[in-house]
C-alpha cells in the first residue's frame, strides 16, 4: 500500500426515541456519538449529536 494512502477507521453508534403525548402530535429524539481515526494528522474526530423534533397533525 502507498505510504500516502489515507486509512480511516469510523465507529457510530445512535438511539432513538418516539412519544406521542395525543393522538396529533409526535415528539422525536435522537441522541449520536461518531468517531474517526485516521493516519493523517488533524482528520480526527469525535462527534456527540443531539436533535428532537415536534410534529403537529391537523
Amino acid at each position: 500500500m502507498n505510504q500516502d494512502t489515507r486509512i480511516d477507521t469510523t465507529n457510530g453508534v445512535s438511539a432513538s426515541a418516539n412519544w406521542t403525548p395525543t393522538r396529533n402530535s409526535q415528539v422525536s429524539a435522537t441522541l449520536s456519538y461518531d468517531t474517526r481515526d485516521s493516519n493523517r494528522q488533524l482528520t480526527d474526530f469525535k462527534a456527540t449529536t443531539f436533535f428532537v423534533s415536534a410534529q403537529l397533525n391537523f
